[in-house]
């Protein structure tokens, strides 16, 4: 016989927006265009928190079931679509945590986020500089800003230091993380919009435009680069680790 926690399910999305990537391809610079639109879902990276070992200590099946429901009520629009920003290592530390709700368990796991998340439509934000997005995250490991706000704009204190084998490591979890991605969206067929986030960058709302259209959703808002709150954090610094990895490397 059932138990209550057995019975109950996570009432799931009939549709949602996935933001997928990893570190530095600019996902929080979609997020913020995306939320702007109104009608794609709120995407954000909601289940941060959950795979840290602090919350996973002690947490049994109705945590685990609330925190998703939370997730689902924050991150949607009135339209019903429910937004989502997951990397490629939270997306994996997930997966441990909600194969134990006991409706999961005789799912394979490529079918896991569709039985949470609906009809889902993925947006894969890659950088094609991996050198320059390695150098990135390895920056802002050492200063602690992942995110730079409009408005909040500081310099780091902290004395910088080049690490090539840092960077170089960095580099191989960016790949390993792509090659991840690609072949999760192999084994499901996945709705996939590939996008650039040099591309992103360069023209925001065509990017917008091209991903709508492929969601089959109007946009009503224009939206620029000078719309989001999301800066670029690459300075002088990013381009002599850039030019000191090259060299480094050919060695």
């Amino acid at each position: 016989m059932l138990t209550q926690h057995q019975k109950r399910v996570v009432k799931n999305p009939e549709r949602s927006i996935i933001i997928a990537g990893v570190q530095r391809s600019g996902p929080s610079f979609l997020c913020d265009a995306l939320q702007k639109l109104g009608n794609v879902g709120l995407p954000a990276e909601y289940f941060v928190k959950m795979v840290e070992p602090q919350w996973i200590e002690n947490k049994e099946i109705e945590d685990i079931r609330n925190r998703i429901e939370t997730a689902i009520q924050e991150g949607s629009t009135a339209n019903g679509i429910f937004g989502l920003k997951i990397m490629w290592n939270t997306y994996c530390d997930f997966m441990k945590i909600v194969k134990q709700l006991p409706e999961l368990k005789t799912i394979e796991d490529k079918q896991i986020l569709q039985s949470l998340f609906g009809n889902i439509t993925f947006i894969w934000i890659r950088r094609r500089d991996k050198t320059r997005q390695a150098v990135s995250w390895a920056k802002a490991a050492q200063t602690g800003k992942f995110s730079l706000r409009e408005g909040n704009e500081t310099t780091p204190t902290i004395d910088l230091k080049f690490n090539f084998q840092f960077i170089s490591n960095l580099y191989k979890l960016i790949e390993e993380g792509e090659n991840g991605w690609a072949s999760y969206f192999e084994a499901i067929k996945a709705d996939v919009v590939k996008v650039y986030y040099e591309d992103l960058v360069d023209n925001v709302d065509q990017e917008l435009i091209r991903i709508m259209d492929h969601c089959q959703l109007n946009k009503n808002v224009s939206i620029t680069t000078s719309d989001i709150i999301f800066l670029r954090q690459s300075d002088n610094i990013n381009e002599e680790w850039v030019e000191l990895f090259n060299e480094s490397s050919t060695n």
